[in-house]
C-alpha cells in the first residue's frame, strides 16, 4: 500500500474508476483519497459508495494531498491551476489525465519547478483492464514514475512513453473502446439484418470480440497471423476481408485514429494568464 493522500479534483466517470481499482487492489485505503467537484450530489455519492473525503473546495484538497490528479476537461485546465496555484509545494505531485494538455503547458500554468506527469488511461479501469501510457515533465523523476506505475497497474496495463507520442496515445487507446462498441454494434446490426435476433446477434458478437482479444493476449501471436489462420482461401472469411480492402477500409479507419490524434493536438488551449 502506498503512503500517499490522493486528490481528486473532478469526480467524474475516469476518477470514479481509478478510485475503484486503488481501493479493490489495495494500491490505497478509502481514508488515503479525496475527490472534489462542483457537483454536491456526485460528491454525496462518491463518500456513500467508497468512503472517501469530498469536499467541493479544490484549495482544502490540495492542501490536504500530496498527489493530486486532474480529473476534469482539458478546457477547465487554465482556470483550476490558476487558482490552485498558491496553495503547490514543492512536494506535491500533480498527475493530469486531460487530453492533449502538454506537461510544458501545465508547468506554465503552475509558474514553479512542480513535478508533473500527464496520462492517459481509458474506460475499461473501471473493470481493471485498461490500458494507461504516461510521460514524465521537466520536474518528475524516478520516483514518480515509479509511483505512477505502481498506481496505474491497479487498473490495468502501463507503459512509459515520450511526451511526442503522447496524443497517438490518446487516439489509440485513450478513444480506442469506442472503436471497439462500434464494432460490436455493427456486428450486432448486420446480424439482425441477416435474420438473428438482436439478443443472439449481440451476445455472439460481444462473445467473439472477447475472444479473439484473449487469443490475441494469451496466444502470442500476432493479430495478421491470427487473422490469416481464420481466413480461408476462398472461404466467406476472406469475402468479407476482399470486400473491405476494396472499399478502402483500412485507410478510412486508420484516418480516423489520426483525426483523434489531430484532435488532441487542437484541444491544447491559449497560452495560460500568469
Amino acid at each position: 500500500m502506498i503512503p500517499h493522500t490522493i486528490g481528486f479534483i473532478g469526480a467524474g466517470n475516469m476518477a470514479e474508476a481509478l478510485i475503484r481499482g486503488f481501493i479493490e487492489t489495495k494500491t490505497c485505503g478509502a481514508d488515503q483519497l479525496w475527490a472534489s467537484d462542483v457537483n454536491a450530489e456526485r460528491l454525496t455519492w462518491m463518500s456513500q459508495t467508497f468512503g472517501v473525503k469530498t469536499t467541493p473546495d479544490n484549495a482544502l484538497l490540495a492542501a490536504s494531498c500530496q498527489v493530486i490528479i486532474l480529473a476534469i476537461k482539458p478546457q477547465q485546465i487554465p482556470v483550476a491551476l490558476k487558482s490552485l496555484r498558491p496553495h503547490f509545494k514543492p512536494e506535491h505531485l500533480l498527475l493530469s489525465i486531460a487530453a492533449g494538455i502538454p506537461t510544458g503547458y501545465l508547468e506554465k500554468c503552475v509558474a514553479q519547478p512542480l513535478k508533473i506527469v500527464r496520462i492517459m488511461p481509458n474506460t475499461p479501469a473501471k473493470l481493471r483492464a485498461g490500458a494507461s501510457a504516461f510521460c514524465l515533465g521537466k520536474f518528475a523523476g524516478d520516483a514518480e514514475k515509479e509511483l505512477v506505475q505502481t498506481l496505474f497497474a491497479a487498473v490495468g496495463t502501463v507503459v512509459c512513453v515520450a511526451e511526442t507520442d503522447m496524443n497517438a496515445v490518446t487516439a489509440l487507446s485513450g478513444s480506442g473502446p469506442a472503436y471497439f462498441f462500434k464494432i460490436c454494434e455493427l456486428m450486432t446490426q448486420a446480424g439482425q439484418s441477416m435474420g438473428l435476433t438482436e439478443s443472439v446477434a449481440k451476445t455472439l458478437s460481444i462473445q467473439t470480440m472477447l475472444g479473439a482479444a484473449r487469443m490475441l493476449a494469451e496466444t502470442g501471436q500476432e493479430a495478421g497471423e491470427l487473422r490469416q489462420a481464420v481466413t480461408s482461401k476462398g472461404g466467406t472469411t476472406e469475402a468479407a476481408l476482399t470486400l473491405w480492402e476494396q472499399t478502402n477500409f483500412s485507410e478510412i479507419f486508420k484516418n480516423g485514429l489520426l483525426r483523434a490524434r489531430d484532435r488532441a493536438l487542437e484541444l491544447t488551449p491559449p497560452e495560460p494568464e500568469l
